[in-house]
């Protein structure tokens, strides 16, 4: 395997590390290659690791680098890092092409997936760990690993990033990033939340998965843009107000920016419909339903549930528990036995066509 020999992106990117690295950062360079980011970073710290998965890399760096307190070490991204290790500045210059037509011409400094951008998703999946919460990363990748997933992958993981500079070269643009963690990644962090990651979003909200106080958990925040009113705090009552009837996620921690619940893990109802005999699952979703409209509670989701009720295996046993409880109010005559009613009809008259 050969050494990363620095090229346009290097430079970009060593140009702002020079800008940005300040006197006593600690520096993490995760892929060091030819270690031109490290060179640069002591220019301003002494407190500057540089990892790589290649072990050729590693021996480069500390024969031909040397400064008190620098050190290199053989890493696949975050593996070997300590897991309580954290730095001010992390710096990223990832293999970031998508896979070479010609499978004997893929070098692993250079390609980054199938897509290009698998190993940048690698990255922030853990990087969140080993940054300070008022750290940055710099990062670097190239227009053909398409801008707009790597955008996306990092709001997912909930990162804010900054354009530093855009860069045409032949037949591609480079992008040099400033990331910065969120204000609700750092809220997270210090609640103790591990691992929060996009799990999905609706009209009205955003949902994150986690592990909280050592529960799978999801955390649902209000979408940015959203006009609909406190829909956390909807969410949050509701699951107070029903943790005793058991058919909807345990709440865990709410307030008025953030609900905190139990992760349901197992199948939509149309997926155990159709894999299942469904008569004894549709029976004690009606008694719910029937449950719901004694209570005077109108859940608002039931004529088309498909996304909002998910049948739990525990044991032996199997129940219903349904999610997506922002839309829910009292009602006088609430409606959801009908409207489950309704749409079993419509599953019944459109599996005999």
């Amino acid at each position: 395997m050969d050494i990363y020999e620095p090229d346009e992106d290097s430079y970009l990117l060593a140009g702002y590390v020079k800008k940005l690295v300040e006197q006593g950062d600690k520096v993490l360079d995760v892929g060091c290659g030819s270690g031109i980011q490290c060179e640069e970073a002591l220019k301003k710290t002494e407190y500057v690791t540089g990892i790589d998965v290649n072990p050729k890399v590693i021996k480069h760096c500390k024969s031909s680098i040397y400064c008190k307190g620098a050190k290199f070490y053989e890493s696949n991204l975050f593996s070997n890092v300590h897991k309580k290790e954290k730095f001010d500045v992390i710096i990223f210059n990832p293999p970031y092409l998508p896979d070479a037509k010609d499978p004997d011409s893929i070098r692993l400094y250079t390609t980054g997936g199938n897509k290009g951008y698998e190993i940048i998703a690698r990255f922030l999946a853990d990087v969140n760990k080993h940054l300070n919460d008022d750290g940055i990363i710099l990062m670097i990748f190239s227009s053909l690993t398409k801008k707009v997933k790597v955008d996306e992958l990092i709001r997912d993981y909930l990162f804010e990033s900054e354009l530093l500079e855009e860069k045409s070269i032949m037949l591609e643009k480079l992008y040099c990033y400033r990331m910065t963690k969120s204000s609700l990644l750092k809220k997270l962090n210090a609640m103790g939340a591990k691992d929060p990651h996009y799990l999905g979003k609706g009209k009205r909200g955003i949902v994150y998965r986690c592990t909280y106080k050592n529960k799978e958990s999801v955390i649902k925040t209000k979408k940015p843009g959203s006009e609909a009113m406190s829909t956390v705090e909807f969410e949050a009552n509701w699951l107070k107000k029903l943790e005793k009837y058991n058919l909807a996620p345990k709440l865990y921690f709410a307030d008025e920016d953030i609900c905190i619940s139990e992760f349901i893990d197992g199948e939509l109802i149309l997926e155990y419909i159709q894999s299942h005999k469904p008569d004894q699952i549709l029976k004690k979703i009606m008694d719910q339903m029937e449950l719901l409209d004694k209570l005077g509670i109108q859940k608002n989701e039931m004529a088309r549930p498909v996304k909002h009720i998910i049948i739990r295996k525990n044991g032996r046993l199997v129940e219903p528990i349904h999610i997506d409880w922002e839309r829910a109010r009292h009602t006088n005559k609430p409606k959801n036995a009908n409207q489950f009613k309704q749409f079993i009809r419509s599953i019944e008259a459109y599996s005999k066509k």
